[in-house]
């Protein structure tokens, strides 16, 4: 998948039945330096496809996340609604990381 000019390569993950997730099989799509750039699931309670982007990595004690989250809903395919309002919008101001 191409994105912003950028080659995004997609792990397809199917769950085991046992495990509690959003949905049995899920995509996740990385940029070339192996960050989660987008997360692609059904939402088995609202009953939608939607997108999960990964945004404004920053690094907090040695490991790095992403500081903004944004689902936002997703068409057929690769479509995204992406100049839609978000169904969720995270920001991080920061993380502790434990090391016990």
């Amino acid at each position: 998948m191409e994105k912003n000019n950028q080659k995004w390569r997609v792990l397809r993950a199917t769950f085991d039945p046992s495990i509690d997730t959003h949905c049995a099989v899920q995509n996740f799509y990385f940029d070339d330096r192996g960050m989660l750039q987008r997360h692609d699931y059904f939402t088995d309670v609202a009953k939608g496809n939607v997108a999960h982007y990964c945004m404004v990595y920053k690094t907090f004690d040695g490991f790095v996340f992403p500081t903004r989250r944004r689902v936002v809903s997703r068409g057929g395919g690769e479509f995204t609604a992406t100049g839609s309002p978000s169904s969720v919008l995270i920001d991080v101001k920061s993380v502790v990381v434990n090391r016990d």
